[in-house]
C-alpha cells in the first residue's frame, strides 16, 4: 500500500521532467525538441524540475533554453561568416602571389631574351619588335608593382 502511495507521488514528477532532445542539424543550427530527431544523434536533457514548479515557471525554463539555443546559433553563424572571410582573404592572397611570380618570370624572360615571341589571336607565334617588347616590360613592371606589394 505504501508503495502505491509513493508511486502516486513520484509519477507526476517523472511526467513533468520529460526529456528534451538537443540536436544540431546539417546546417549547424541547434534545436530543442520533445521528440528525438529522425536522423542523427541527440543529447537528452532532463530539466531539473521540482514538484512545486508551476506551468508558467516551466514555460520560463523552456523559453530560456530556446533563447540559449538562438544565441548559440547566432554565435555559430558569426563564426562561420568570419571563417569564410578569412578563407576568401587567404585565397586572394594566394592568387596575388601566383600572379606576382608569373609577372616576375615574364619580366625576367623579357629582359634576358633578345628575341621574344608571343601568341597572336589565331594561336600562332610571332616575334615582337623592340617597341612592343618595351611596352610589355612596362606593363609587366606595373603588374609586379600592383600584385607583389605587401
Amino acid at each position: 500500500m505504501r508503495a502505491i502511495i509513493l508511486l502516486l507521488f513520484i509519477f507526476p514528477i517523472m511526467i513533468s521532467a520529460a526529456p528534451i532532445y538537443k540536436w544540431i542539424d546539417s546546417a549547424g543550427l541547434t534545436h530543442y525538441t520533445q521528440d528525438p530527431p529522425k536522423h542523427g544523434n541527440a543529447q537528452v536533457i532532463v530539466p531539473k524540475v521540482s514538484p512545486g514548479v508551476s506551468p508558467e515557471q516551466a514555460e520560463e525554463i523552456v523559453d530560456k533554453l530556446r533563447k540559449d539555443s538562438a544565441m548559440d546559433n547566432e554565435a555559430r553563424a558569426k563564426a562561420q561568416e568570419e571563417q569564410l572571410k578569412i578563407q576568401a582573404k587567404r585565397e586572394e592572397s594566394d592568387a596575388r602571389a601566383r600572379r606576382c611570380a608569373e609577372a616576375r618570370t615574364r619580366l625576367e624572360s623579357l629582359h634576358n631574351s633578345p628575341r621574344v615571341a608571343v601568341k597572336d589571336a589565331q594561336g600562332e607565334y610571332r616575334r615582337i619588335d623592340d617597341d612592343e617588347r618595351n611596352s610589355l616590360i612596362k606593363q609587366t613592371e606595373a603588374t609586379i608593382e600592383k600584385e607583389c606589394r605587401q
